[in-house]
This record gives structure tokens, C-alpha cells and sequence, in this order.
């Protein structure tokens, strides 16, 4: 039962109240308490108060906004405008509101619909008989082809690999945000000087400046806009003697015109480049960057556009440590060149990149290497992936680092081959990260599970065990909140901290609280959903 209450006003008041059907099959309404008369609006006006209305009266809903694109985590509030036959507006109706995927999204009661994977989904709203157009929702992902991690810092490319979102403790976030401070949000990156709708192919964050690479083959560097870190400063590439705070492209230096990157490593203080003439261009502090015709060696000196290293080789990877720069040959074989009393490879030979010839290697000599990466903190430790697809680490500092089964304070200039551990026989390594110092350091294996070794600060290892202890073999990691039948896919690690991406493209994280680098402000130990985008 509906109720119209009419008041008249004139010299004699009338209150009459007419009792009217419902219809239309839509949501049920509640009779309203009736109204009492409303203040006259001078003589001659009349006031109609109008309660919950048929759906009958309905006859067109227009549902705004015809389309929106967000990120998951997010959400997105629709309206409804739902007039009668001759046009008017009509309100005081049930509404029903409905997702055509809600694993996509879904939507509530107010028209508040909830982004939770990516893809594609269409919102509706309908009263009674009558249907609205659709809302067409693009759901976007933050993860996509590409992680890194680097300290404390996380960035990943967006599915549409247009973006670039990070969260840590600042340093690679860029634009006018405060440096140093912890981001626990994912953010998206001001893209600077890239252009509209670049395709990026990798980003590199970095504790003092951070890099991009297009899939055209330009790098773009920036560092933070209140470094006075002349080094730093340098390692953009620029050729500025200001910090860029946005991403800035990297000059040619010595590079010849034809000639583009097909890869970036960074540095604690400086970048170099795989170029696509096979040659090795690196720029910022020559600590472990070896130069071509001066071979200094001495931290004081840098290089402020990209500088051509010796090697003789085609190159076709590069890895940058504290103390020295390695790089894989075309024909899978590893070449470094270092500074300073620690590294491998050929003693003496700083300022070159020479092939590392080891008398006892546990490196199958049928076997190549496939890809290369350093540590994401200073130090002197390196992994390589074989084409036999398994890993062997190799550098300074404790035995456990190697994930051999040893603990002793001893590094080695042999490729040490990592052992078996949890890894189940048969499965072949996919994706690898050396972690920090005092950190975890990973795979991620060709059955979607990763395993790590090392130290277990705060929860590194990924094992349930936020107490400090250590793992001498690979270990494997929990579930956590990966959902099951979610691979992981690639993986990266920090001083204290991991982070993979899942089949499902989103990011997972496990480790200490510090800098906010898991996504969070209290440590987990078991890989945990970055579930949000701050912007």
C-alpha cells in the first residue's frame, strides 16, 4: 500500500489521503508513517510529497559512467538516472545492481562496485522489468612482465606496461613526494620525459636513483630531488649536475647512434646497459664499473653519460656488484672485471672484463649461462642461471650465502652449483633474485613454488618464522595468501624482504616491516597480497 498525500492550501484546509496499487515487479517498499502537512507556500500553491514510487513508473534508466578504467583495489561508484514515459525524473524506487563477472568486480546495494582482479566486467542496474545501459569496467592489474626489488624498494610495470608503480621507502618514488619516507601504497610514477603511452620493457628501482627501459630501447633515469650526491647524480645519465626527479632520458655518451639497449643493470651508484652492438655501456661511479682506456679504480671518479667498457665479446647480459661488474658472453660464458681487494675472476685485471677461468668448477662444462644477477643491496654476490636450468652463486661473504649446505666465512671464485634442498628432483629454475647481505635469496621453479636460502632475517625466507634463523639448503616457501592453482612466476628480493609476482598478475610479499618494502607496516612471514594502489 502506497500512500499520496496532497494539501491544498486556500482558506479551508484538505488533507486527502487516496490509496494507489503497487506494480511493476520491482523491489518491495515499506508503506511510510503518514506525512504531516508541510508549511504553505504562500496562497494558491500547492505541495505533493510523492512516497517510494511503482516501478511502474519507470520506463528508461541511464547508468553513469558509461565506462571507467581503474586499477584492482580500487573502486568505482556508479549512478543511476531513471525517468518515466515523458522524460521526467523519477526517484523514491528499489534498485537492483548486478556484475556480469563479480571475480572481476562486484557491486552493492549504493552502486559501489569493488575491483578485485583484472579484466573486464559490465555493471547494470535494473528496477522491475526495466534495465539500464551498461557500465563498462576495465579492471587493470599493477603487475605484469616485470619486478624489481632493490633494498627496500619494489617496482613493477602495469599489465598495459604503460605504468610504473612502486612502494618502499621512497627513494625510487618520484615527482614531488618527500624523500625518504615509507610507502606502504603502491604508488604510479609520474612518467616525466617518457611519452604518452611508451611501452616499457623493464624498471629498475635504486637506492639513490632509479631507471627505465622502453621496449624502443631508451633508458630514463631519475634520482631524488633532495639528493646532493654528485654520484648519484651522475648515475641518471643525464649529464646533469642537478638530481632529475622524474624520469630523464639517458644520453648517448659513447654509445653510437644505431646502437640501443636491450638490457639495464643497477648499481649502488651506477647503471650500465647490454647495447644492441653487444657492447657494454655503463655510467655513475666506476666502483666496479671498468673503464676502457683509463681503467681507473679509484670510487672518486664517475662517468656522467654512458661509458663503453672493454670486453672484446658480444655481451648480452651485465650484473653490476660494490666491487666489481660481470657480464654473459653470447656464447654463455662469464666475464668480470673488478676494483678493490674483494670479487672473482682474474685477479689484477681491473679495468677489463675478462673471461673467469676457474680450476675446479661445479659448472657442467656442456653448460652455459642463460642470465645473470647481483645482490639488490651493496655487496659482492652474484647468481647465474644455467641453460641446464639450475643456478650457482658465486661471490663473497658467509658459505650459507651459496645454499650449498655450507656455513663457514668463506666466498670463492667458482661458480658453486646451489644444492638440491626442498627444490623436487625434475624441476628446472625459472626466475632467481640474490637478496641483501644479511637477507633471503630465492628462485622461483617451473612448478610455480619458490624456495630460498640463506639467512632468515625477520621472515625472509618465506617460511612462517618471523624469528631470525637460517636456512643452508633451498627451503620452500608457504602458500600464504597465494590462492591455490596460482603459480609464481618471477621473484625478487631485498635486504630484508621478497616479493613475487603470480600467474595471477598480482604480488605477493614476505619479510620485515622496514621502509614499508612488503607492502605494509607490520612483517609477514609467509608471502602476503599487495592489495592496494595508493593512487
Amino acid at each position: 500500500m502506497k500512500r499520496l498525500i496532497i494539501r491544498i492550501a486556500s482558506t479551508v484546509s484538505l488533507i486527502l489521503l487516496v490509496s494507489c496499487g503497487g506494480g511493476g515487479g520491482g523491489t518491495a517498499v515499506t508503506p511510510t508513517t503518514p506525512v504531516p502537512p508541510t508549511t504553505p507556500g504562500g496562497p494558491g500553491t500547492t505541495t505533493v510529497v510523492v512516497s517510494p514510487t511503482s516501478t511502474a513508473a519507470i520506463t528508461a534508466i541511464v547508468l553513469t559512467p558509461p565506462s571507467a578504467t581503474q586499477h584492482w583495489g580500487k573502486t568505482v561508484q556508479v549512478q543511476t538516472s531513471p525517468t518515466n514515459s515523458a522524460g521526467a525524473a523519477v526517484s523514491g524506487f528499489g534498485i537492483t545492481y548486478a556484475s556480469s563477472d563479480t571475480n572481476i568486480a562486484t557491486v552493492n546495494a549504493t552502486g559501489l562496485v569493488t575491483l578485485l582482479n583484472p579484466g573486464a566486467a559490465n555493471v547494470t542496474a535494473t528496477a522491475g522489468s526495466v534495465s539500464s545501459n551498461v557500465s563498462a569496467i576495465t579492471v587493470k592489474g599493477f603487475a605484469a612482465i616485470s619486478l624489481a626489488v632493490a633494498a627496500k624498494d619494489n617496482c613493477v610495470l602495469d599489465d598495459t606496461r604503460t605504468e610504473i608503480i612502486c612502494w618502499g621507502d621512497g627513494y625510487p618514488i618520484n615527482g614531488n613526494l618527500p624523500l625518504q619516507l615509507e610507502y606502504p601504497s603502491p604508488l604510479k610514477l609520474n612518467m616525466g620525459q617518457i611519452p604518452d603511452g611508451t611501452t616499457l620493457k623493464q624498471v629498475l628501482p635504486g637506492f639513490s636513483h632509479s631507471c627505465a627501459l622502453t621496449d624502443a630501447g631508451a633508458a630514463y633515469c631519475w634520482a631524488g630531488a633532495a639528493t646532493g650526491d654528485a654520484v648519484a647524480i651522475a648515475a641518471m645519465g643525464t649529464g646533469s649536475q642537478a638530481p632529475t626527479s622524474q624520469p630523464a632520458l639517458v644520453l648517448r655518451g659513447e654509445m653510437p647512434n644505431e646502437v640501443t639497449f636491450i638490457k639495464l643493470a643497477q648499481g649502488f651508484r651506477s647503471t650500465c646497459g647490454v647495447g644492441s652492438d653487444g657492447n657494454i655501456y655503463c655510467w655513475g661511479s666506476v666502483a666496479g664499473i671498468p673503464r676502457t682506456a683509463t681503467g681507473f679504480t679509484s670510487s672518486t671518479n664517475f662517468y656522467t653519460v654512458p661509458t663503453k667498457l672493454i670486453g672484446g665479446v658480444k655481451f648480452v647480459d651485465v650484473a653490476i656488484g660494490t666491487n666489481r661488474s660481470c657480464a654473459l658472453s653470447e656464447a654463455g660464458q662469464l666475464y668480470c672485471g673488478r676494483t678493490g681487494n674483494t670479487g672473482i675472476g682474474n685477479s689484477g685485471n681491473a679495468g677489463t672484463l675478462t673471461l673467469v677461468v676457474s680450476p675446479v668448477s661445479e659448472v657442467p662444462a656442456n653448460v652455459k649461462f642463460v642470465k645473470l644477477k647481483s645482490e639488490s643491496s651493496q655487496g659482492d654476490f652474484m647468481i647465474a642461471l644455467g641453460d641446464d636450468g639450475w643456478v650457482y652463486s658465486y661471490g663473497t661473504g658467509f658459505g650459507r650465502r651459496f645454499g650449498n649446505g655450507s656455513s663457514a666465512f668463506v666466498g670463492t671464485d667458482k661458480p658453486t652449483r646451489v644444492g638440491q634442498g626442498d627444490i623436487p628432483i625434475g624441476v628446472k629454475i625459472k626466475d632467481f633474485s640474490p637478496g641483501g647481505i644479511a637477507g633471503a635469496h630465492c628462485v622461483v621453479g617451473d612448478n610455480g613454488k619458490a624456495y630460498c636460502w640463506s639467512a632468515a632475517y625477520f621472515g625472509s625466507l618465506g617460511d612462517g618464522n618471523l624469528a631470525d634463523h637460517e636456512a643452508l639448503l633451498p627451503q620452500l616457501v608457504l602458500q600464504g595468501q597465494v590462492p591455490a592453482g596460482v603459480a609464481l612466476v618471477t621473484i625478487g628480493c631485498g635486504t630484508y624482504h621478497c616479493a613475487a609476482i603470480g600467474s595471477d598478475r598480482k604480488t605477493y610479499a614476505w619479510g620485515f616491516k622496514e621502509g614499508a618494502a612488503i607492502g605494509g607496516t607490520v612483517s609477514v612471514a609467509v608471502p602476503t597480497l599487495i592489495n592496494r594502489v595508493g593512487n
